[in-house]
């Protein structure tokens, strides 16, 4: 039985189940809704790698349309927009679907306006949309059915564009390809930081190594050389394998989509929050269950211990808010600029040589990809640790709370005790919990805080360019004064490491402290929040347990084996949910 199945042979109960014991209609609601979003999840696969490795050149090959019925390709960059790959209905015109903010489609056009539109916002570096979906008529489209590919802009294509692509798809992809140029013979600098940025974020990818048709001599100790860097750089294999757009060998293309574990996917995602849906479930039928056992004076008074109980954390909680930003924010700031200035220390010789090779874009893009990535990884690290530091402060609360709530569940049998999930849930679950659609295979970033790397990305980029650029016109005064060009180069990595780090660490300073400092209190909020709800979600399972009693006393003791009946039919369907992955 497939995971897809598994999961939603689960959900089919939890709603029988929760149907017939009137459980809360939010629940059996969001049930419904995750069971569409499971039924109709999709593997996003993007296609990533430099201008010119041929991405977009690979999609129209294996989908067997030439040039004129193809995504743009040019000798020039033409993907100014993620764009997903899509199977067009049969009765339906191809088009391609422009998205803005919050998946709103802002137009429908053809792929001849599509060119223009890319072009015009190559030009500007400001698209009108954040990604398109191109609906297509191809028969190789089924083939890869539930798999959806997506056609990105290049690792040095211009810096909105790239990370307005690249931080959408980082928490959505289950699965990257990165297409390199055969005619590199390995991976470039900023290859090899893609790969480790998805090592980070724990994403699967396989290398494509295209037009080894002009390699074809080279071809295996091409493929060895990238073998080795892969190993070598993050101690793990990939698959690497060669293939060529200009020839139309896309066979090795269609064996990694073939590959993709479409299952593991949906179990990855999946999994974590259907059960937290059924422990949900399972204490609201716990908390009605123990109920039905006691007095109506000692629920009362058990409620009022508890509303109490959550007055006092709000209060808590109000208090800290004023402290909040320096509480939680100062040293993690620290650490995080601290790392952004590391990272481009590390790296100044190959930054000078960007520079001396490229000029200033080239030298642009890659610090913007270095802070990029190193803000990622170390804002990550520093939230996860921001949620410890909160749930420790909280914990005596949180601690007191579970007690009050443990004098009415403990009064259950042990049969029906054992296992009961604890009142509150860990504040991440529950923001990733909020952070799921009904799509199935979207996060959606912009609702929650809890997207911390690209939020904070989003809002330096124009403080990076500025300060890059202000650095930049004074370098360039002093670069015409170099007679040497050893001298020049030795002096640039100097620069670099004294004065083009710290400039671009101090101007994300004040922004990297303001967004922390809100990121802080937003976790707190959630905390604030989701203790409300579970505590008002307690008080309605006891008043709904004592209208039971004071409605139907003779019927107590049916109604109790009704809901035993029905927490073990939730854990017995819970259990394949559990032993997945």
């Amino acid at each position: 039985m497939t995971a897809q199945a598994t999961i939603l042979a689960a959900l089919d109960e939890f709603r029988e189940v929760g149907q017939s014991v009137e459980l809360d209609p939010d629940l059996l609601e969001r049930g419904q809704e995750w069971h569409t979003g499971i039924e109709r999840f999709q593997v996003l696969i993007p296609l990533v790698g430099a201008f010119n490795a041929g991405k977009t050149s690979l999609v129209n090959a294996l989908l067997k349309r030439g040039p004129e019925r193809g995504l743009p390709t040019d000798i020039v960059p033409q993907t100014a927009l993620a764009t997903e790959i899509r199977a067009a209905e049969e009765s339906e015109g191809e088009r391609i679907e422009l998205y803005g903010e919050a998946d709103e489609l802002l137009e429908q056009v053809d792929i001849e306006q599509f060119q223009r539109i890319e072009k015009e916002a190559l030009k500007t570096g400001q698209p009108k949309a954040l990604y398109a979906k191109a609906l297509l008529h191809a028969p190789d489209l089924k083939q890869v059915d539930r798999k959806i590919l997506v056609d990105m802009p290049g690792l040095d294509s211009g810096l909105r564009t790239h990370n307005a692509a690249i931080q959408r798809y980082l928490p959505l992809g289950s699965y990257f390809l990165m297409v390199v140029d055969a005619d590199h013979g390995t991976l470039r600098a900023s290859e090899i930081r893609q790969l480790r940025e998805f090592l980070d974020q724990e994403v699967e990818f396989a290398v494509l190594v295209n037009k080894i048709d002009k390699k074809q001599t080279d071809a295996d100790a091409i493929i060895g050389e990238i073998e080795k860097q892969v190993e070598s750089a993050f101690g793990k294999s990939a698959p690497i394998r060669a293939v060529s757009a200009h020839s139309d060998d896309v066979t090795a293309f269609h064996d990694v989509l073939a590959g993709v574990d479409f299952d593991h996917a949906l179990a990855t995602f999946w999994r974590a929050p259907v059960c937290g849906l059924f422990d949900n479930a399972e204490r609201s039928l716990h908390t009605r269950y123990s109920a039905l056992n006691v007095s109506t004076a000692e629920s009362d008074r058990l409620i009022a211990e508890l509303q109490a109980k959550k007055e006092a954390l709000e209060n808590k909680l109000r208090s800290d808010e004023r402290e909040i930003g320096r509480r939680y924010s100062d040293r993690a700031v620290d650490r995080v600029i601290q790392s952004v200035r590391d990272s481009i220390r590390d790296q100044a010789r190959a930054l000078a040589e960007t520079y001396m090779a490229s000029g200033q874009s080239a030298f642009e893009h890659e610090v913007n990809e270095i802070a990029r990535q190193t803000l990622n990884r170390t804002v990550d690290a520093a939230q996860s640790e921001t949620f410890g530091e909160i749930a420790e402060r909280y914990r005596e609360d949180i601690d007191g709370l579970n007690a009050s709530y443990e004098q009415l569940v403990g009064s259950a049998d042990a049969q029906t005790s054992s296992g009961r999930p604890a009142l509150i849930l860990p504040v991440r679950d529950a923001a990733r919990n909020s952070m799921l659609t009904a799509r199935g295979a979207t996060i959606d970033t912009s609702k929650g805080v809890f997207a911390a790397p690209t939020a904070v990305v989003k809002v330096l980029l124009e403080v990076l360019i500025k300060a890059l650029i202000e650095w930049l016109k004074g370098r360039s005064e002093r670069q015409r004064q170099e007679e040497e060009r050893q001298r020049h180069f030795q002096d640039l990595q100097m620069n670099i490491r004294s004065q083009v780090a710290s400039k671009v660490a101090s101007e994300m300073r004040a922004k990297v402290a303001s967004h922390y400092s809100t990121l802080a209190r937003d976790m707190t909020d959630q905390l604030r929040q989701h203790v409300g709800a579970l505590v008002d979600g307690a008080e309605k399972d006891i008043r709904k347990s004592q209208a039971e009693v004071e409605a139907r006393q003779q019927d107590v003791e049916q109604r109790k084996s009704a809901l035993k009946e029905a927490l073990g039919a939730l854990t017995k369907a819970k259990q394949p949910i559990e032993a997945l992955l």
